[in-house]
């Protein structure tokens, strides 16, 4: 199946965050920093899925606890807002307002000035 420019621009594009995440991203320390936003040592981290913005991870603890673990490529500001903040925001806004499930937001950080070079957020794993 052939695709179309915009498609190939899109793929490109996607390739080249997932390249910079590779080139920044501390895998040893988003464990680290998992444990210290946790409490819990962060035992190991099974990647889940990559879009064109994030990466997703299963982060195993010792106990038996596991968490989700979303990765930006990049800190990406709209109008002045974080994004990532943005995102925690509308979270607990439907958390508290909707009977929409959502996921529990434990800790996040958005920048990259963390062992792990990146920005990322935790959750506890939920199903619908």
């Amino acid at each position: 199946m052939y695709k179309t420019s915009t498609e190939m621009l899109a793929m490109s594009s996607r390739l080249q965050r997932s390249k910079a995440l590779n080139a920044k991203l501390d895998v040893e320390g988003l464990k680290r920093a998992l444990s210290k936003a946790t409490g819990l040592r962060c035992s190991s981290l099974t990647l889940k899925a990559e879009g064109g913005f994030h990466r997703v991870y299963f982060a195993h603890f010792d106990g038996g606890r596991d968490l989700v673990a979303r990765v930006a490529f990049d800190m990406v500001e709209y109008r002045g807002m974080r994004t990532m903040e943005s995102e925690v925001a509308t979270i607990a806004w439907l958390a508290q307002n909707t009977d929409v499930p959502v996921p529990t937001v434990i800790y996040y950080d958005p920048t990259d000035n963390n062992d792990a070079h990146a920005p990322f957020m935790i959750w506890k794993r939920f199903s619908i």
